[in-house]
């Protein structure tokens, strides 16, 4: 039996698709619940032998996972851990920072951020907590392959009556987890380094994984160019700064890399850059609400956007399926214009892509230097 084919036979595996992270969250608060001993599955030097966990809390101070504990013989908990869980969504350098902190008189000691790959640029951070810049906590990653691995072997030798009791399906949990992360590991084996989305076989399809996969792909790009990062930032301009991030619309990812003097609460500013979105690979200039569409088109015709558009041939010597001479999307806050190219006709190899993006970024810093 196939993987793809154990997943969609298992009742458990089925059950956890209604909320893909707060399905395992719930498993892992159960497990600690009745064994202590499975927070090393998270945290593998955790020290039962001083430490007691007084309980689990699920959302608290909007944190997925929390485990207090108590020294041992004490009856009240003094510190924390925190576990952070993501499948469908991805996590952020900021949000672990701005975690950061003791709360409610509980000492927060480590925490560990999961998912079935690690789509920030380290595994190890440390940052000084929000509340006492003189003390520092340590996240570590810990993908769901590991955590299966700890939660096995924990399992099988457990003393708790629970856990012995539900011990076959603790197995199958842990069967679920590992076929899950082998059909996405596969799929990233065959696309190494190359931001290819879809795949040829349906297996992501058929166990519904394949907008995790396409947005675990294009975090992974992400993570490449953010080890590139300084190349990039050194095309941008005085009084200009370098945004790159990531969304999510309509099952499609959205990957930013513009050069932009927007700042927080500014009236008027200026957000130019590469955009590519599902099969588009687009040249976008956005200016705040006020201004005309018609007007910022004009201002970058000739420059950044291709005047002499045909419909259906190409921009900038790429071919395009767009079908008029821009595009745009106005809000109050914002008038957004682009054209675009086929992202197919691209070359997708990380080191390629990076090169064709940071050379249009260079474009941008000569027409704004003028």
């Amino acid at each position: 039996m196939t993987s793809v084919e154990f997943l969609e036979q298992s009742l458990l595996f089925r059950m956890s698709l209604g909320s893909k992270e707060l399905y395992h969250s719930n498993v892992w608060a159960w497990l600690i619940e009745n064994d202590g001993n499975f927070v090393k599955a998270f945290f593998p030097g955790f020290d039962n032998c001083d430490w007691s966990v007084n309980d689990v809390r699920r959302e608290w101070h909007n944190r997925d996972l929390v485990i207090t504990l108590r020294r041992k013989g004490a009856n009240v908990p003094c510190c924390y851990l925190v576990i952070e869980n993501k499948i469908k969504s991805m996590h952020s350098r900021e949000q672990l920072e701005r975690y950061t902190e003791d709360l409610d008189g509980l000492v927060l000691i480590s925490g560990t951020f999961n998912g079935i790959r690690n789509t920030l640029e380290s595994d190890t951070f440390v940052f000084p907590k929000q509340n006492n810049p003189y003390e520092t906590v340590q996240w570590d990653y810990v993908s769901y392959q590991k955590i299966s691995d700890g939660i096995r072997t924990i399992a099988q030798s457990s003393q708790s009556s629970i856990i012995k009791d539900h011990l076959a399906q603790i197995l199958e949990y842990c069967d679920i987890v590992d076929a899950i992360d082998g059909v996405l590991n596969e799929n990233f084996a065959r696309y190494e380094n190359m931001l290819q989305y879809d795949c040829e076989r349906e297996d992501l399809r058929r166990i519904h994984f394949l907008g995790v996969y396409r947005k675990l792909k294009g975090s992974d790009f992400l993570r490449y160019v953010n080890s590139r990062r300084q190349e990039l930032q050194l095309l941008c301009p005085d009084g200009f700064h370098l945004d790159i991030h990531q969304s999510f619309n309509n099952d499609n990812v959205t990957l930013d890399f513009r050069i932009t003097n927007e700042m927080e609460n500014c009236k008027d500013f200026l957000s130019i850059g590469i955009q590519i979105e599902g099969s588009q690979y687009r040249f976008v200039a956005v200016r705040n609400g006020t201004h005309n569409i018609q007007e910022i088109f004009k201002e970058f015709v000739g420059s950044w956007f291709d005047g002499n558009f045909v419909k259906g041939k190409s921009i900038h010597g790429h071919k395009t399926s767009q079908s008029k001479l821009f595009n745009k999307y106005k809000t109050e806050w914002y008038s957004f214009v682009y054209q675009y190219n086929n992202f197919g006709e691209h070359n997708l190899q990380y080191e390629q892509l990076f090169e064709e993006i940071k050379s249009d970024l260079a474009k941008i810093k000569s027409i704004l230097c003028k």
